[in-house]
């Protein structure tokens, strides 16, 4: 949800082959998901955010696309139960910050799944 942070990440993955569409809010997402949701493989949310939180985003985007694959990122990892991310098939949670490797590896790791 800020915005300096999905930019940078953008750019990053961008160099690193992965073709990226960044939304800046939860609502945003699911319009998007409306035009490219069939080529969409990997959804990555905070899970605080205003509006639309990364619980309910990713829920809503699974109904429409079972196999979407979800990385949830927060930096208020106490506030996360662990069953939150289990309920979720196909997700996986990193906290922040976190570092490139995290990150890739994360993405590898789910895209596995």
């Amino acid at each position: 949800d800020e915005a300096s942070i999905r930019t940078m990440l953008g750019s990053i993955l961008t160099k690193y082959g992965y073709n990226i569409i960044t939304a800046d809010s939860g609502q945003s997402a699911v319009e998007i998901t409306k035009k490219y949701g069939k080529n969409i493989s990997l959804l990555i949310t905070d899970i605080v955010m205003p509006g639309m939180n990364g619980r309910v985003l990713a829920k809503k985007l699974k109904v429409k696309y079972p196999g979407l694959k979800v990385i949830f990122m927060s930096g208020y990892a106490e506030d996360i139960p662990d069953e939150m991310i289990g309920e979720i098939k196909g997700s996986i949670f990193i906290q922040k910050p976190y570092t490139l490797e995290n990150i890739m590896q994360a993405i590898a790791v789910v895209l596995k799944k």
